[in-house]
């Protein structure tokens, strides 16, 4: 065999078909908590819609972007209280879609979160 030498490719990006929805992971901490309202908006269309299981993660995506925002905040500082204010409502609206799916441990588990806040 004679002196293998390596091959070079150059590829060229023409054009981009679709743009992409940002995973949780790639926003940071502002797109996050833009996010969410947006977030419970779909979720609260879809449950109008009784598409309970949609709804449901809508609020859970919503609910986890909310929790890894609170988790960079002190326990009872202003901005860890805002952040909670955000959530409770997505608990409750979480839980009656698990309500609504009849999965009660759930339902317990999210509304007992509530209660403890309250």
């Amino acid at each position: 065999m004679k002196s293998p030498m390596d091959m070079e490719f150059i590829l060229e990006l023409l054009s981009v078909e679709q743009e992409y929805e940002k995973e949780s992971w790639q926003m940071d901490a502002e797109e996050k908590l833009d996010s969410v309202p947006t977030l419970k908006q779909q979720g609260n269309t879809l449950f109008q819609a009784n598409n309970y299981t949609e709804a449901g993660e809508k609020y859970r995506d919503a609910l986890g972007r909310l929790e890894q925002l609170m988790l960079r905040e002190k326990p009872g500082d202003e901005e860890w209280n805002e952040l909670l204010e955000l959530k409770i409502p997505l608990l409750l609206n979480l839980s009656q879609c698990r309500l609504k799916g009849e999965d009660y441990y759930s339902v317990i588990e999210h509304t007992s979160e509530v209660l403890e806040h309250k």
